[in-house]
């Protein structure tokens, strides 16, 4: 009887909205919503209804219309994902309006969305000069990785998150151009795809678009800074972030503060030490030198500001430097690279680095390799680890997505021995 009611619920509410800003018709037309992707997101979402079973979302052919609020943390907010998990390399499309705080997840590990996962995508209006971010949810903590210097109207933003490796990428213009990068590898686990949003909208705040394979091309860094922490972790509003220098004024345009000392930043593999390195990436929206007021406001500090690299050898010695400071880095000179370079011939290369150092960091590879144990426990196959707690069916990446970085790397413009070097990481990872 309950799933009766539900269905019926589902039908009678409508994805129209009273302003007209939203219709089916709207939805349906193809000049304003892809119909051509490789999954099709508007029917796919769950759960239909919460944990304590009752109605959460109601589902259109067309889109998605929030009929409850699941809370999440200490802060209300709605999280849809995926019934499935879509690929830990993917990305997520998706209109977006801002009317709170919303943005897209990718890698998300558990059912409700409300564990740890990647968010970005997210336009935040409330906020100073930085209406566009990428946080990480972790162990209940939420962390700003990447900021753009940007006030936005409440509109539809075409955003787009992507992920390759370790390498998170975010964009309100559909994917075109990149605004902020970032280098983190506390999740790198295959997850759910989804939707977010804080607060309690009264009608659709997004239009699903496409899930897919990651994007590529990046825009390169202008500078990398070490910044002090700041922010509970609490909420996304509170969150673990980079203290930076600060100039307000007030808008009377935008109704609002704005902040002229705003950059474009985005972390380089942040592990909850006591200062954060970012790559910077453009100047602030409004007003120029806001990297130089920012690097001035770090040397005061006694922190350290470094030049990014102009090539891969030049990326090995600022790697080094910042390992002076970040001993616990998983991220390699590859990833770096990537980062701040953001050629899209590095990305296989990126990937590569990242989950051969990871899934080693799992296993210990280094200190077993020559130990009976090591070997005992090896699968014939596959060659990867059998034991209880690590099987080669589990902590291991999905087989396709291996052989798509291997194809992405034989068609990449580098040497013939770092693809074979690469291509010898990426192999030793594929499970039987």
């Amino acid at each position: 009887m309950t799933e009766i009611v539900i269905e019926a619920h589902r039908r009678k509410i409508p994805i129209d909205h009273p302003d007209g800003s939203i219709t089916t018709e709207k939805i349906a037309d193809e000049s304003i919503v892809l119909t051509k992707f490789e999954h099709t997101l508007a029917i796919h979402w769950t759960p239909a209804v919460d944990r304590y079973n009752r109605p959460l979302m109601a589902i259109t052919e067309y889109g998605l219309a929030i009929t409850s609020v699941l809370v999440s943390g200490t802060e209300p907010a709605i999280t849809c994902v995926t019934p499935y998990n879509v690929g830990v390399d993917a990305h997520i499309r998706s209109l977006v309006l801002p009317s709170n705080r919303g943005g897209l997840v990718l890698r998300v590990q558990g059912q409700w969305g409300d564990v740890n996962c990647y968010l970005g995508g997210y336009i935040s209006l409330p906020d100073s000069t930085e209406d566009h971010k990428v946080y990480r949810r972790y162990n209940g903590s939420w962390t700003m990785l990447a900021s753009e210097s940007v006030d936005l109207s409440n509109v539809w933003h075409d955003c787009v998150f992507s992920i390759s490796g370790s390498t998170l990428k975010s964009s309100r213009t559909g994917g075109d151009t990149f605004q902020i990068i970032v280098t983190d590898t506390y999740i790198s686990e295959d997850g759910r795809a989804g939707l977010r949003h804080s607060g309690t909208p009264d009608h659709p705040s997004f239009i699903p678009k496409s899930i897919g394979l990651p994007y590529t091309e990046l825009p390169k860094a202008r500078i990398i800074i070490e910044c002090e922490i700041e922010g509970s972790g609490k909420s996304t509003e509170d969150g673990i972030r980079p203290k930076i220098a600060t100039e307000l004024r007030f808008s009377k345009e935008l109704g609002k503060n704005i902040d002229l000392s705003t950059i474009t930043w985005g972390a380089f593999d942040y592990r909850n030490e006591n200062t954060m390195f970012i790559c910077v990436y453009r100047d602030n929206v409004y007003k120029e030198g806001a990297i130089e007021r920012q690097i001035e406001y770090a040397k005061s500090k006694g922190l350290k500001v470094l030049k990014p690299p102009k090539d891969i050898q030049d990326a090995k010695q600022v790697l080094l430097e910042l390992k002076r400071h970040k001993e616990e880095t998983i991220a390699g000179v590859h990833n770096l690279a990537y980062q701040c370079l953001g050629y899209s011939d590095l990305e296989p290369l990126a990937v590569a680095d990242f989950y051969d150092g990871y899934y080693q960091g799992i296993y210990n590879i280094k200190s077993l390799e020559k130990s009976e144990q090591f070997i005992k426990n090896l699968c014939p196959k596959c060659f990867s680890i059998t034991d209880k707690e690590t099987h080669c069916g589990e902590k291991t990446l999905p087989n396709a997505i291996i052989q798509y970085w291997l194809i992405k790397l034989d068609k990449s413009r580098v040497s013939s021995i770092e693809k074979e070097k690469h291509a010898k990481k990426l192999k030793r990872l594929i499970r039987c």
